[in-house]
């Protein structure tokens, strides 16, 4: 899990750039927002007390999205799980090796870069967790994903860019982020299902094949894929965002409620 501060640094290249040249593939990815229920997954066993803050440690991941990876080792024999806790850096910065990822591109202790599960059921819970209804079995025979590729969308979802500060372009690009969330949860591409409008009930019914809620997929499409939410209050918009796991910065949140009152070009 690729965390906020490399986001908020711009350094993704360069992270990105750190696993590829190690013989590590990257097949899927992810981004959005972690939930209570995510953190809690990913640190609850063995979170240090003695050093740590838990609600500091958690504040921190709603500052930004999240980018969930999936790697796949071309280098035979190497615990790749092993490896990548051995190399990815001490979470205390003056104990980090200087190869080490958190080395290069992080000075501090909360701001670290990366969380790798520490053993394997660990790694199934947070893999089922962020990436959900994914057929994650059917990912053995994915082409590997460039750095470019993934810096090209996030950079679609306005996650390098300064904010808009119109209401119609913020929205617009929430309406991307929660195309890549949806499809990166099904598996499966559904970028071209809501710009016919002829399709618009057939794709509301496949989703529901995965969400298993007719009625809040339909939501989610109208409202928020097909631009009908203006008609209607906010809080679908961001009901159909959460139930997603898009992340919305505050700044875009006040943004879309002011288009939502003022009309979403004001």
């Amino acid at each position: 899990m690729i965390k906020p501060d490399v986001l908020m640094k711009n350094i993704l290249d360069g992270v990105l750039r750190w696993f590829l040249n190690r013989d590590l593939e990257i097949i899927y990815f992810r981004s959005g927002k972690l939930t209570d229920e995510q953190f809690n997954t990913m640190y609850f066993s063995g979170f240090k007390y003695d050093v740590d803050h838990w609600k500091v440690n958690r504040d921190f991941f709603r500052f930004g999205p999240c980018l969930g990876i999936i790697v796949r080792d071309t280098k035979s024999g190497r615990n790749t799980l092993k490896w990548l806790n051995e190399h990815k850096g001490h979470a205390l910065p003056v104990l980090r090796a200087q190869n080490s990822l958190r080395y290069r591109h992080s000075e501090s202790r909360l701001f670290n870069i990366v969380h790798v599960p520490d053993m394997h059921n660990e790694m199934i819970s947070e893999l089922l967790g962020w990436f959900r209804f994914t057929e994650i079995t059917l990912l053995e025979n994915r082409k590997c994903i460039s750095g470019s590729q993934i810096i090209q969308e996030m950079r679609s979802h306005n996650y390098f860019e300064e904010n808009h500060l119109r209401p119609f372009k913020v929205i617009q690009s929430l309406q991307t982020r929660v195309i890549h969330s949806i499809t990166a949860t099904v598996g499966q591409d559904i970028s071209d299902w809501w710009f016919d409008g002829s399709k618009k009930a057939g794709c509301c019914a496949r989703v529901s094949i995965f969400t298993k809620e007719i009625s809040r997929s339909r939501l989610i499409f109208d409202d928020v894929l097909l631009g009908n939410s203006f008609s209607n209050s906010a809080c679908y918009f961001f009901a159909a965002l959460n139930y997603w796991k898009v992340f919305v910065s505050d700044l875009e949140r006040f943004l879309v409620e002011s288009g939502f009152t003022y009309g979403k070009n004001k």
